[in-house]
């Protein structure tokens, strides 16, 4: 939380476990659900994830992307990612759902895996993903070896939907990305 005065700060929004908050100076940074206190967390949560339900509803986003988050490193520098989503399109449903991404530094260096070489990552949600009025967060373990990754941008969205039907975002991942998250790193 960098210098934050915690009970001085503007909440903002809501993903992946971590508040966005604002300084009085305008300074923003994170901090993580569970440092606001239990009773606090859950009502703050509640009131993001309507919110969130109502402005995606409202931009025709039937899948909508609220962030991603590096969870952890472990000691082998086994780097877990999650993605926050939700999905509100009654009129089908998702078989399958792949999230390719990209995890970079602290300086907005596109890094690689020291194991396998790569620094493209799919991830694969299996389905059935039905239509709710709720965010579920997936998450990724070992996705990448490398203890210096700090961030992680998505490239591609493949959707396939149970009638084999199929939708991949790669330039358009502005229609499925919330507003406020800027999917860059640096």
């Amino acid at each position: 939380m960098n210098n934050f005065n915690k009970n001085d700060v503007e909440l903002l929004s809501y993903s992946n476990d971590f508040f966005k908050i604002k300084s009085k100076l305008n300074e923003i940074g994170y901090v993580r659900d569970y440092d606001i206190g239990i009773d606090e967390m859950f009502k703050y949560q509640a009131m993001f994830n309507e919110q969130d339900i109502i402005s995606a509803k409202y931009q025709n986003k039937n899948l909508f992307i609220r962030g991603t988050s590096v969870t952890d490193i472990n000691s082998a520098g086994g780097v877990s990612f999650s993605i926050d989503f939700g999905y509100f399109n009654s009129k089908k449903k998702i078989k399958y759902l792949y999230f390719t991404v990209v995890p970079y530094n602290n300086v907005g260096d596109m890094q690689i895996c020291s194991v396998n070489r790569s620094s493209t990552f799919t991830g694969k949600i299996t389905g059935p993903i039905l239509a709710e009025n709720k965010f579920d967060t997936s998450l990724w373990e070992n996705a990448w070896y490398n203890n210096t990754i700090t961030c992680i941008k998505i490239t591609k969205v493949k959707v396939i939907y149970t009638d084999d039907s199929t939708y991949t975002y790669v330039k358009e991942l502005n229609k499925i990305l919330d507003n406020r998250f800027t999917n860059k790193c640096n």
